[in-house]
């Protein structure tokens, strides 16, 4: 997944957006609940009723990504919501990986 072909907003923890950084990519891509999961989504008919499609069609992913903060990048865990038909959602920074170079 490519960063650029979606141009994401991530919601940061002040409960301000910033995007992911260029060229990024999302890895480590895990799906932790709804899907093959045995874990349910918990706000899924909540994410059917505010984007149109059915509430078993969604998941609840984490990956690892770059954002895009004033001057530099900085590497974190994502969270965010998925299904076929919409694709991300309600993307957030979970945690900061701090001093990495």
């Amino acid at each position: 997944m490519s960063a650029a072909a979606f141009r994401d907003s991530v919601k940061l923890s002040d409960g301000t957006f910033a995007k992911l950084s260029e060229g990024t990519k999302i890895t480590n891509v895990v799906v932790f609940a709804g899907g093959q999961t045995s874990k349910e989504v918990k706000v899924s008919q909540y994410l059917a009723k505010q984007y149109g499609n059915q509430s078993q069609d969604w998941r609840k992913v984490r990956g690892e990504g770059y954002i895009k903060l004033k001057d530099s990048n900085r590497r974190c865990e994502l969270h965010w919501f998925e299904s076929d038909q919409t694709g991300r959602v309600k993307m957030k920074v979970k945690s900061w990986f701090d001093n990495e170079s």
